[in-house]
This record gives structure tokens, sequence and C-alpha cells, in this order.
């Protein structure tokens, strides 16, 4: 019965605890960041495209564009959520 009660007070604990969430976030962020750092230095890929700054401006130029929209959309339906 003791068993039973130590892991119910355990389970609820960590259902409760506001910090256990972001550690294992922050766990896995370390481990997901050691091993992307392992295949970028042990994997090698050729790069069949290349890029120019004019590229990259446009694709920015899209993003932004893109998010400009969104927010525009997102604070219509506020607003009309609002009335």
């Amino acid at each position: 019965m003791s068993r039973w009660a130590t892991r119910f007070r355990r389970r609820q604990y960590l259902k409760g605890s506001v910090w256990i969430l972001p550690l294992c976030g922050r766990i896995i962020g370390v481990l997901l960041a050691q091993l992307l750092l392992w295949v970028d230095r042990t994997v090698h890929i050729k790069t069949l495209m290349h890029y120019s700054s004019g590229t990259a401006t446009g694709v920015l130029a899209a993003i932004i564009g893109a998010m400009v929209a969104l927010l525009g959309f997102v604070v219509t339906i506020g607003v009309l959520v609002i009335q």
C-alpha cells in the first residue's frame, strides 16, 4: 500500500510542478544540439545550389511579407471576435 501511495504522491508532484517540463526541454535541446553538431562535422553533402545576396534578399522579403499578412489576419480575427 505504501508503494502505491509513494508513486501517487510522486506522480502528483510531477504533474503540478512548473519546472520539470522546461528542465526536460533544456536537456533535450542540449542533447539535440550536440547531435546536430556531430552530424554537421561528420556528414559532408555536396552543395548543389549556390545562392547570391539577391536570392537571400528575395527570400527574406517574402518571409517578411507573409508575416505582415499573417499579423493583419490575426488582428482582424481578434477584432471580429471582440465585437
